[in-house]
């Protein structure tokens, strides 16, 4: 959302009237650093303007929950007239995963939109509490008749068993997507499901081909070493290889890494090699071997090769030289490589990540929409929380773009970096 389509002469007034709001760094105590104020002003601004901002912050705060503007435009629009407004606010509180917002969720269970008491009764499950157990088992198919995985992944968290059944007998369905929605749910309650998965597996009249692959990923999720031997023949047909790979990562062993490592030197085949690198990283089979793998096909002349790597490093144990990898990765010239390269980068705070961050904005800055938009976007909540200076400046500098979601995040980003100083017990 462009910040040009905004007259310049409302842009002023709101800027002038926000001088005077309180609680915006002015005359409030202790003058504080001047890009906390310009991004206090950035989010009034945004917020201010209503309409689509709204809907935009709303989707930017759920990623920023220490964020006091954030929550305090959160909580406030929970109580607007707009259904779709609170509907909005409701998700982005969600997001937050925080205990301290169960009453809030308790409150709207009566809502008197129909989605609204859904969602909290759903992030009240994920916080393990039942108030809204019924609402959920009233709602765990879709339109379509097909299970909905995260009604069932929350009644699964409070330890209600209403999806097992169905989600069993369900996996047999000759419908896929009925099938395949079944098996992430069993995956969902873990152990209770690991014998049903087993079957299921063994069962290859019922369930071959593509549709045995979500059956894989599953058993992976919910399985133990034992597992290994039961995934490891459904590696020889090509709809399934890379799934079984990703169940290998997931179970582990010896024996999975031994059949990981039989497909690092295969040249003629770039993006099963890729999978199998990325699986040992994940595992955290951090060796050399595996490194120079991973090294040359980050600079494989096909995209789908470098997608693979980026994307499959996702999840993997910190190390430095893998940083390195994903963050070459984040400056790659296809959108869709940076945009799975820097969401790799989530929950990596050293040097390599803030230079990953660092590409991927510069590489989108300029895009409206699309993966290239996307990455730019993700790469400002990347250097969020890298504690670095360089990070701030590059905050800063995004405050003056012409796109109003790069400012806001940029704004929120330089937010959780001030509150994350001022909550940090003072140096001795």
């Amino acid at each position: 959302m462009s910040r040009k389509a905004l007259p310049a002469m409302c842009v002023a007034l709101m800027s002038a009237v926000l001088l005077v709001l309180p609680g915006t760094g002015c005359g409030t105590g202790e003058k504080e650093p001047p890009e906390v104020s310009r991004a206090r002003e950035a989010i009034e601004d945004a917020w201010g303007q209503g309409g689509a901002l709204v809907s935009l912050s709303l989707s930017l705060f759920s990623e920023h929950p220490t964020v006091p503007e954030a929550r305090k435009h959160v909580f406030e629009a929970l109580e607007s007239p707009s259904p779709a407004i609170r509907l909005e606010a409701v998700r982005a509180m969600a997001a937050w995963h925080d205990p301290e917002t169960a009453d809030r969720f308790v409150a709207l269970l009566g809502d008197s939109s129909p989605l609204i008491p859904l969602v909290a009764a759903r992030a009240l499950a994920e916080m393990g509490r039942d108030d809204g157990a019924e609402l959920l088992r009233g709602a765990i198919r879709g339109p379509s008749g097909v299970l909905q995985f995260e009604i069932c992944a929350a009644l699964a968290n409070i330890g209600d068993d209403t999806c097992l059944g169905k989600a069993e007998r369900d996996l047999y369905a000759k419908d896929d997507e009925k099938s395949g929605a079944a098996a992430a749910v069993l995956a969902a309650y873990g152990e209770k499901a690991r014998d049903m998965l087993r079957s299921a597996i063994r069962a290859t009249r019922s369930i071959h081909g593509a549709r045995r692959a979500p059956v894989i990923t599953a058993l992976g999720k919910v399985g133990d070493s034992s597992d290994v031997e039961r995934v490891l023949p459904f590696a020889s047909y090509r709809e399934n290889v890379l799934e079984v790979f990703s169940a290998l990562a997931d179970l582990g062993g010896d024996r999975a890494s031994e059949y990981l490592r039989s497909y690092l030197p295969l040249e003629d085949k770039p993006v099963a090699r890729a999978a199998a690198a990325t699986a040992l990283v994940r595992m955290g089979v951090i060796e050399q071997d595996v490194l120079d793998v991973l090294g040359e096909l980050a600079h494989s002349d096909e995209a789908a090769v470098r997608y693979r790597v980026a994307s499959g490093l996702a999840g993997s144990p910190p190390n430095d030289d893998v940083s390195a990898v994903i963050a070459g990765l984040a400056g790659d010239p296809d959108p869709s490589v940076r945009k799975a390269a820097v969401m790799a980068l989530f929950g990596r705070t050293d040097a390599a990540a803030l230079e990953g961050a660092k590409l991927a904005w510069e590489a989108g800055r300029e895009a409206q929409e699309g993966p290239a938009y996307e990455a730019a976007l993700k790469a400002l909540t990347v250097a969020a929380r890298v504690d670095d200076e360089a990070a701030g400046a590059l905050l800063v500098g995004a405050l003056d773009s012409d796109n109003w979601a790069y400012v806001i995040e940029a704004a929120l980003g330089l937010l959780e970096r001030h509150e994350k100083k001022q909550q940090a017990p003072p140096a001795s």
